[in-house]
């Protein structure tokens, strides 16, 4: 019986991430796209997702102008947590972890943050709600 049950709700975890990920951004869109006035990104089911227009203003404000064709949004990150301590690691490439970085920090470092302290994603996600989507692994 208990085998039966872990199966069963194994089998609905799954059909639940399948469901959860197909909302995930199928397009990514520099800042150059956002000043030229680009705001819905396209999701993983057809959907598209409009992305704040202060929220907008505000990153093309804490961001240097020659990084507008380096980085792209949304931002991306994955919950993990690892013996019993949670963080958030930044998906992408250097320039996004850079991104992250600046938006945090106001300057960037070679590397760029590679993950988030749960306090460190609150700020990031009180200022940016709208840009950031967020993946679980177990």
């Amino acid at each position: 019986m208990a085998g039966e049950l872990r199966k069963y709700v194994e089998r609905k975890y799954r059909e639940e991430l399948r469901r959860l990920s197909s909302y995930w951004p199928a397009e990514y869109l520099t800042l150059r796209e956002l000043r030229d006035g680009k705001r819905l990104v396209k999701l993983q089911t057809g959907e598209t997702h409009a992305l704040a227009e202060d929220e907008v203003e505000r990153l093309l404000e804490a961001v240097p102008f020659y990084f507008h064709d380096l980085v792209r949004i949304p931002i991306t990150l994955r919950y993990e947590k690892v013996g019993g301590v949670a963080r958030y690691r930044v998906l992408g490439d250097r320039w996004q972890r850079r991104l992250v970085e600046i938006l945090l920090t106001g300057n960037y470092s070679y590397r760029g943050l590679e993950e988030l302290s749960v306090e460190e994603f609150i700020r990031l996600l009180r200022m940016y709600k709208s840009l950031v989507f967020v993946s679980v692994t177990l």
